[in-house]
């Protein structure tokens, strides 16, 4: 006889916003509706619960009482994003009363549907009563760093006005991270980075290095407003140097600098070369976030700007053709808007999905994309679902909106700690300069 699934629901509350909250929340299935194929109640599966004593943002913990039936072989568990409506499933040894549920989306509602199987096939199963309970990952909680409760006593690692910051993880190397920032200067160095157990950061052994310069007069290149750098290979002995400026105040395109690597300077037209990589007519492009693509999930561009057609600005979204990019279009003939008014995008791959942080009328956002193998708009979430972290001062305030509208040009890195970075402002008591945010609760 196959006995039904236990079905444990995970999500539809509204969203807790403290660090606090978070991490009281525990939550217990029901004993009220028993189901009638279960005759021995000694070998029900009891006790479920959801817990997440952490407030962590991207697991929960799962417990429960296992039945008696010395022929169980082993669990199934099925979790379901209700925001997307994809799942995961994954088996659990027979032996197991728990299991960590790692790798989710923050601040996201799940469905759980947990059997416990008498047969590898898990063609019968046993189960209790029809349980079902409300849970969601929690709120992320990001601690800037520094002292104090004000942007002046914020740390800045480096100084200097109108400084684009650019974080990579390296693959190799004598740092953890490599910081690389973007001059008014139409300069790109780097610096190296370590990370320490309180998720401060030091300057690592390393000399600061300039990857890429275009000096005036002889620069033809203006405007340089963007860049990325990307790995070409696993050893990482060169990268792809992508930079979006313009030549001879014509309309921005994105450059691919021939010649680059890593341990060495790239002076423009003696070491290196301009390639173009992107150039439309169709937009007006201020930013970008370039992915190269892997064995799943072929490159694509996300492409900040405006719509000459429909006059609209924000995130619009090109996919690689075999000899060229193609921008999406809407029904009209105009780019086709993905995000309204989308500004600042870093774009993190992660195991199942994409994870896009934006900032938008002044506030950090994130959204998450389902990597498939044709990414497309049905692969993003709705714009209506959009999460807002939540930000700390050192001593542990809530900084204010009207202060994180002041932290500009927001990158994100996911290293073993995760990290923003930003431009700090200048005031009458403090440089401008690169200040930084960790993760509190992963």
């Amino acid at each position: 006889m196959t006995i039904p699934w236990i079905l444990l629901t995970l999500g539809c509350g509204s969203f807790k916003q403290t660090a606090q909250d978070d991490a009281e929340r525990t939550y217990e299935a029901s004993d009220s509706a028993v189901d009638p194929l279960v005759e021995n109640s000694d070998n029900w599966l009891t006790g479920l619960q959801a817990v997440n004593e952490e407030g962590s943002s991207s697991s929960i913990q799962l417990r429960w009482n296992p039945p008696v039936d010395s022929n169980l072989q082993h669990y199934q568990l099925r979790f379901i994003d209700t925001i997307s409506n994809t799942s995961r499933e994954i088996l659990i040894e027979a032996t197991e009363q728990s299991t960590l549920l790692t790798g989710l989306k923050s601040q996201t509602e799940y469905e759980i549907e947990l059997a416990a199987c008498l047969d590898e096939a898990c063609s019968t199963k046993i189960s209790s009563e029809y349980n079902q309970i409300t849970a969601a990952t929690a709120t992320e909680q990001w601690q800037l760093q520094g002292t104090g409760h004000s942007l002046d006593d914020l740390e800045r690692i480096f100084t200097g006005e109108s400084l684009i910051p650019q974080p990579y993880k390296p693959i190799s190397g004598a740092a953890e991270i490599e910081l690389y920032l973007l001059s008014n200067e139409h300069q790109i160095w780097k610096r190296g980075l370590q990370s320490n157990e309180d998720t401060s950061l030091d300057m690592a052994a390393v000399v600061d290095l300039e990857v890429f310069s275009c000096m005036q007069p002889d620069c033809e290149l203006t405007d340089v407003s963007a860049f990325q750098v990307l790995p070409t290979s696993e050893d990482e002995e060169q990268s792809q140097l992508i930079v979006l400026a313009s030549i001879a105040s014509t309309a921005p395109v994105l450059y691919s600098i021939e010649g680059y690597s890593n341990q060495s300077s790239c002076q423009l037209y003696n070491d290196c070369q301009l390639d173009i990589l992107f150039a439309t007519t169709q937009l007006q492009i201020s930013n970008f976030q370039l992915y190269q693509g892997d064995t799943n999930v072929p490159p694509f561009l996300l492409l900040e700007g405006s719509s000459d057609c429909s006059g609209e600005s924000g995130f619009f979204l090109s996919s690689q053709t075999e000899n060229d990019w193609e921008i999406t279009m809407d029904v009209s003939g105009c780019p086709r808007q993905l995000i309204p008014n989308g500004e600042t995008p870093s774009l993190l791959k992660e195991e199942e999905y994409f994870k896009l942080y934006f900032r938008q009328n002044g506030q950090l956002h994130f959204l998450y994309a389902q990597a498939t193998e044709e990414l497309s708009f049905a692969s993003w979430e709705p714009p209506e679902v959009l999460r807002s972290p939540i930000f700390q001062w050192p001593d542990g305030g809530t900084v204010s909106v009207d202060d994180l509208a002041q932290l500009e040009a927001m990158k994100v890195l996911f290293s073993d700690t995760k990290y923003i970075f930003f431009q700090l402002p200048s005031s009458d008591n403090q440089s401008a300069g690169i200040g930084f945010a960790s993760l509190l609760n992963p």
